[in-house]
């Protein structure tokens, strides 16, 4: 049943996020100053969405059921669909509108080959048969929807929204910071909880200062875009970004919230929260309005595959962080 309703959500949700980029995009198209706080607002709702989150899950598991954790999104979904149908305007795509079939079921199971692969790394070894089979199918398949969009008269993804050297490059750094940073939230819930013993909702609390740091960096954001460009924050985010992921290895069964989490989720968050509205931005700047949908829809493909990549070692890794920290504070250890 969880496999199902996780599906679905996925799929639905696969609808919904690129549209909500693509009606930024095609919305904000020649005003760079309204794009760039456009762009901000989005980073920031992200990052209060999920300082909400963490908080409100951590509560709700406390002190009431983990399952709430998946009711109260049904509410939340229907009233955002009533607020889409009463102000968001209707727009459809122009001229040819046919479905690209092959080359959707072409990328699908690529790109499912490629996550389970590395799942299967985590957990059998990069030498292991399965690992190397599931890779290499990935690459086949990657390939063929590659060659395959150069032939289609209606590509699914046509290849000119890849060939912009800064839009190639945006996406890019969409998928490496997927990959790079996101697993961070599950080694720290399971280090909250099982190594410096948090309640739920205190571990919950633990992550807000990295909301926080997202929502201020996105809205200064906003400013830096239009005056400097986008090549800045997006590298001076990053960085920051990954030095905060590096100094958060040095925590320790013994380290103070105050002085060895809350400053290195700071710095994270800030970094993010400076480079995720500057590389949406280049990923759609200058796209043609029949291209937003499909580039809007690259951006969220590439953050998901990388967290997806990354998450598929987290359990096993997880479990490292466990042992290695749980003889010292006595944590009972799963594995």
């Amino acid at each position: 049943m969880l496999f199902a309703a996780r599906a679905l959500q996925g799929g639905f949700a696969a609808l919904m996020a690129p549209a909500a980029l693509s009606i930024l995009t095609v919305t904000f198209r020649h005003d760079a100053t309204e794009r760039a706080k456009a762009f901000g607002a989005y980073g920031a709702v992200s990052g209060a969405g999920g300082a909400i989150g963490v908080l409100l899950g951590g509560a709700l598991t406390q002190y009431a059921s983990w399952r709430w954790c998946l009711l109260v999104n049904v509410p939340i979904a229907v009233l955002a669909a009533v607020g889409a149908i009463l102000v968001v305007r209707e727009s459809r795509a122009q001229g040819n509108t046919r479905y690209d079939v092959p080359g959707a079921l072409l990328a699908t199971l690529g790109l499912v080959s490629l996550v389970y692969g590395f799942t299967k790394a985590a957990v059998d070894g990069w030498r292991a048969t399965p690992t190397i089979t599931l890779l290499a199918i990935a690459a086949v398949l990657l390939l063929a929807f590659v060659i395959w969009e150069t032939k289609v008269s209606d590509p699914l993804l046509p290849l000119r929204v890849i060939r912009d050297r800064n839009r190639g490059g945006a996406f890019l750094a969409s998928l490496l910071t997927g990959a790079g940073l996101f697993a961070m939230f599950v080694f720290l819930s399971y280090y909250f909880q099982s190594v410096l013993h948090y309640s739920a909702l205190k571990a919950g609390l633990a992550f807000l200062p990295f909301g926080a740091g997202i929502i201020l960096a996105a809205g200064a954001s906003t400013s830096l875009v239009p005056r400097v460009g986008p090549r800045m924050p997006m590298a001076l985010g990053l960085l920051l970004a990954a030095g905060g992921l590096a100094w958060l290895t040095e925590i320790g069964a013994q380290s103070a919230f105050w002085t060895h989490i809350v400053p290195q989720e700071l710095l994270m968050s800030l970094g993010l929260g400076l480079a995720f509205p500057a590389f949406s931005s280049t990923a759609l700047i200058r796209i043609d309005a029949r291209d937003s949908g499909v580039a809007s829809a690259l951006v969220n493909t590439t953050q998901q595959i990388g967290r997806d990549d990354q998450r598929s070692s987290d359990t096993r890794l997880a479990s490292v962080v466990v042992r290695r920290f749980g003889r010292n504070v006595g944590v009972w250890d799963p594995a």
